[in-house]
C-alpha cells in the first residue's frame, strides 16, 4: 500500500498525503501555533528522511532494508497527518 514499488501504490500513497495535508492545513488556525510549529517541524524531519531513503534506493534498489526503512517513514507521515488532521476537527 504505502511503499512505491508500484505507480499505483505510490498514487495512493502520494493522494492519502495531499488529502491529509489540505485537511490539516485548513484546520491549522484551530491549533495552538505551537502545535502547528512542532508538526510542521516533524513532517520537514520526516520529508527529508524520505528524501534520503528515495535516494539511496536510487544507487540500491535490490536493499531490502531501505525499502523497508522508506516504507515505515512513510507510514510515519501518514500517521502523523492522521493524528494532526484529527486534532484540528476535534478542536472547536
Amino acid at each position: 500500500m504505502v511503499a512505491a514499488a508500484e505507480p499505483d501504490d505510490a498514487r495512493g500513497y502520494d493522494a492519502a498525503v495531499k488529502a491529509l495535508q489540505r485537511e490539516v492545513d485548513a484546520g491549522s488556525g484551530r491549533l495552538d501555533s505551537a502545535t502547528v510549529r512542532i508538526v510542521t517541524q516533524k513532517l520537514q524531519l520526516i520529508d527529508r528522511a524520505i528524501a534520503e531513503a528515495e535516494h539511496a534506493l536510487a544507487a540500491d534498489p535490490a536493499n531490502s532494508y531501505l525499502h523497508g526503512h522508506l516504507t515505515q517513514t512513510r507510514l510515519r507521515k501518514l500517521d502523523l497527518l492522521r493524528r494532526a488532521a484529527a486534532l484540528s476537527r476535534s478542536v472547536s
